[in-house]
């Protein structure tokens, strides 16, 4: 496999909610690197699309960064 071909989702609730009130979280690990690794609290399960979406476009932006026009 190749860097962020295979990514592995974990998401389990928490025993004890956290200071913030977070019930549950959420990690996603780059299978082929071990580097890219993002664990995030929610409170609600209904959360955790909106960071699945957010975590796909990191890892795109990472793969095909765009270039950035220098300002004149």
């Amino acid at each position: 496999t190749n860097p962020f071909q295979l990514i592995t989702l974990i998401y389990e609730p928490m025993h004890t909610p956290s200071i913030t009130g977070a019930l549950y979280f959420v990690t996603f690990i780059d299978d082929y690197t071990y580097f890219f690794i993002i664990i995030t609290l929610l409170q609600k399960k209904s959360e955790a699309q909106p960071h699945c979406v957010a975590y796909k476009h990191l890892v795109e932006n990472q793969l095909n960064p765009k270039k950035q026009n220098p300002k004149k």
